[in-house]
């Protein structure tokens, strides 16, 4: 038996949701799924050379403190950028 690890894990996700954009992509509990060990590889997923149209992303954390800055700081910049469309 072979296990891939968490970073295969991931890409799948993204890969599957990358099929059937447009989709929801809801991420439950970032703080355990997203650790120090895959943070850069998810990261990349979101931000990366793939294109992720059509994906709408959802994360939820009880801890947001136990978040990476480069993915908690994500929630208000895309307020922010709310706020100033609407004015």
């Amino acid at each position: 038996m072979q296990f891939a690890g968490p970073e295969y894990g991931i890409s799948q996700i993204f890969l599957k949701a990358r099929q059937f954009a447009p989709c929801y992509l809801i991420f439950e509990d970032l703080d355990s799924l997203v650790t120090d060990s895959v943070r850069s590889y998810f990261l990349n997923e979101i931000d990366g050379l793939q294109s992720n149209d059509g994906i709408f992303i959802v994360g939820s954390t009880n801890h947001l403190e136990r978040l990476d800055p480069g993915i908690s700081v994500r929630r208000l910049e895309g307020i922010q950028e709310n706020e100033l469309t609407r004015q």
